[in-house]
């Protein structure tokens, strides 16, 4: 598909979703922010169009993670319409407080699953002035639930969401067939539900949100204010948030070559690794690990608590990670195998106080097959294991 069709299939969307609309409404409920927040530190940044109305209605959002289950989001969205004979304006602000999860690491140790539930609070004001002298105008409060769930990878992001709100109008006012009414005040409740799918590379996605919506309470006073806003979302635009996979860590332990700090005569593929602060015997490697595929993940978990021991992690003469504490999440890495060279993976446990052996759980997957297998690892002793391809 060309960039033409490309284009042209979203506008003609918007199209689609407004043949029940005649006009401009004072109420146009904007995009349901989804941010899908994985820990703290994290956020996301979106901006879009709201294509349930005639006229291009723009979004912008924004969310933070506070704490690793408590996150705060703000977000806003502004229309005008300049044409000659329809003078229109809807800008609205809101901000939310809410809690979220994330669960079920995938083979880069990041939670893939992500729930969330908010609460917030927003202002609106709006109007609309027809070329045959009619028009309406008014200030809203409204009040909402929003809970959600999804699911986020690399290249793709999808996400259930609902809203549940209750609208307060004021200084609702309206001149039609030569009557002019202010000074109306009403409220009504209304719900929405929304499927949004984002794709792209890690950080920036774009995203298409399309769902329903109506109203809950007051359907009469809900009908006044959104008489030709169908109901509908069609939703769409890009968002910038992190991919945060275990960083590679700069090292603590001291490597060095050669024998002479062990006082052992080495074999040539075993004079890679000498550890100068433990300074323990280098020995075969413990594992011997055969792969299929050249490129693997590689992800240690722990099967009990580990106390204050922490792991220091080497993969053919190159750091991987140090100081690693495996009692909250997983480690994954990604490892190159290369045919006919060692292989060699390092383990070195570190403590202070603690020398109880224990036990690590080594999950090795390559593409949809998975093995693994367990390892004792003691404070001062490095595990060597190997890997091969077939």
């Amino acid at each position: 598909m060309g960039n033409a069709s490309v284009i042209g299939f979203f506008k003609i969307l918007p199209v689609a979703v407004l043949l029940t609309a005649c006009g401009p409404a004072l109420y146009l409920p904007n995009s349901i922010n989804v941010p899908l927040l994985e820990k703290k530190g994290d956020f996301k940044l979106s901006t879009g169009i709201v294509g349930a109305t005639r006229d291009f209605q723009w979004d912008l959002q924004g969310s933070y993670a506070v704490t690793d289950h408590l996150a705060v989001m703000a977000n806003s969205s502004r229309l005008d319409h300049p044409m000659a004979d329809l003078k229109t304006y809807n800008h609205y602000l809101d901000g939310g407080l809410g809690g979220y999860f994330s669960k079920a690491p995938n083979k880069y140790g990041v939670n893939v699953f992500r729930g969330e539930l908010f609460v917030g609070y927003g202002k609106g004001r709006a109007q609309y002035v027809e070329k045959n002298g009619n028009y309406a105008f008014g200030d809203f409060d409204k009040f909402f639930l929003q809970p959600g769930i999804g699911v986020r990878t690399r290249n793709f992001d999808i996400s259930l969401a609902a809203r549940f709100s209750n609208v307060e109008f004021k200084d609702y006012g309206k001149f039609e067939n030569d009557h002019l009414s202010t000074g109306g005040s009403f409220g009504f409740g209304n719900s929405e539900s929304v499927l949004t799918v984002g794709f792209g590379h890690k950080r920036v996605k774009f995203h298409i949100q399309i769902g329903t919506g109506g109203a809950t309470g007051n359907v009469g006073s809900y009908r006044k204010v959104t008489r030709d806003f169908g109901g509908g979302h069609f939703n769409y635009g890009i968002s910038y948030s992190p991919w945060r996979e275990p960083l590679v860590p700069s090292p603590q332990v001291v490597f060095t070559m050669g024998p002479e700090e062990t006082g052992d005569s080495l074999s040539d593929h075993n004079k890679e690794l000498i550890i100068k602060k433990v300074n323990p015997k280098i020995r075969i490697p413990l594992l011997t690990i055969t792969t299929g595929s050249k490129d693997i993940a590689v992800c240690l978990s722990t099967v009990e608590p580990m106390d204050s021991v922490r792991l220091g992690i080497l993969f053919k003469g190159g750091y991987l990670a140090q100081n690693l504490n495996l009692d909250n999440d997983p480690a994954c890495f990604e490892l190159s195998v290369i045919p006919d060279e060692e292989n060699l993976f390092y383990i070195l446990a570190v403590s202070e106080r603690n020398n109880i052996p224990k036990t690590l759980e080594i999950t090795v997957r390559e593409r949809e097959k998975v093995k693994k297998f367990f390892l004792s690892v003691k404070t001062g002793r490095v595990e060597i294991v190997k890997f091969k391809t077939s």
